[in-house]
């Protein structure tokens, strides 16, 4: 997924009550009421459904810029 789109489905995600990334070492759990952010090592992959993105990479300010 790129920027673009999920730009376009982060209105629809934030109603959710969780937004969840399965990252390569971790799983990132995003509790959008209270805007937390739960990191959990090793990832929990059996977690599946609507708002959880498997297959995530973390971006850091560094690599945004680079893109640029």
């Amino acid at each position: 997924m790129n920027s673009q789109q999920f730009q376009a489905i982060l209105p629809q995600l934030l109603q959710q009550p969780w937004i969840t990334f399965h990252l390569i070492d971790q799983t990132v759990c995003i509790s959008t009421e209270k805007v937390m952010k739960i990191e959990i090592k090793p990832p929990i992959n059996q977690m599946q459904g609507e708002g959880i993105f498997a297959n995530s990479q973390r971006i850091t300010p560094l690599q945004r810029n680079a893109t640029r």
